[in-house]
Parts: C-alpha cells; sequence; structure tokens
C-alpha cells in the first residue's frame, strides 16, 4: 500500500510540473510584411516556448499567402547593423513549398539562447527552386521579432 501511494505521488507530482511548465510557456504573435515587388504576399509568425529534453527551445511556425505558387521559399533570422549576420531556421536547407494557392507553412525549432540573438525574421524565394543557391534568393517577407 505504501508503494502504491509513493507511486502515485510521483505519477502525480510530475503531472503538476508538466501543467505548471505548460502554463508559463509563452507564445509571441507577429505579422510578416511584404517587400517591394511581392506586395500580395502576407504572412504570421507564432514563436511558442517549447521545452524539451531539458531545454529551453522556441518553436517558429510560420503561416504565408500570396507567394508565388509551386515555388521554394527558406526561412532565416538576421541581425541588424553592424553585425549584421544571417542563419537559417531549424536544419538546413530551411525550406518550405507553396502550393498552386501560393500558401506555405513551415515549423522549426531553435534554441531560446540562440533566437535572442536575431532580430528580424526573412521569407525568401529561391527563383531556381534551388534552396541551396543563395545567390538569386529574393527576399519576399520580413518582420521583426517580438
Amino acid at each position: 500500500m505504501i508503494k502504491r501511494k509513493g507511486l502515485f505521488l510521483v505519477i502525480l507530482s510530475v503531472a503538476l510540473a508538466a501543467l505548471f511548465t505548460a502554463a508559463q510557456a509563452s507564445v509571441e504573435n507577429f505579422e510578416l510584411k511584404p517587400i517591394s515587388g511581392a506586395e500580395k504576399a502576407a504572412g504570421d509568425v507564432i514563436v511558442t516556448d517549447v521545452f524539451d529534453s531539458g531545454y529551453n527551445q522556441k518553436e517558429i511556425a510560420v503561416e504565408a499567402s500570396g507567394l508565388e505558387p509551386y515555388s521554394m521559399y527558406t526561412v532565416w533570422l538576421a541581425r541588424k547593423g553592424p553585425s549584421a549576420d544571417i542563419r537559417g531556421v531549424g536544419v538546413e536547407d530551411y525550406a518550405f513549398k507553396t502550393d498552386g494557392e501560393g500558401k506555405g507553412r513551415f515549423v522549426a525549432t531553435i534554441s531560446e539562447f540562440d533566437y535572442q540573438k536575431w532580430d528580424v525574421i526573412e521569407i525568401a524565394r529561391h527563383p531556381d527552386n534551388n534552396p541551396k543557391n543563395l545567390d538569386n534568393a529574393e527576399i519576399a517577407l520580413t518582420g521583426d521579432l517580438g
């Protein structure tokens, strides 16, 4: 009986800790703005705190529309100013393809520490549909990170 009670308390503690962690998770939501030449494009970004394997992570979800149909896009984080730099979001090749209506969705997770280094998120179109070719990439959408 004592073992069952102990096991019940452990399970209850874990469940309460999970609920408490989920209740503290924050969600940021912001719009992406089109760049000149992509005026019909629009998008939303939802950044959610997640706790995975002992690490604080940020899940970045991009919902875009008004993009070129059946085209390849990549998602980048950028830093403004003298230390300007870019980094792909998630795992290489950081890409998603739009459907016939120009809609696309992208979801990736990065560390909270890494996320805090960046100022802007950018969505780039690859006219040759090769996400590894950055020479001709064109920024279609951009948004300031919260």
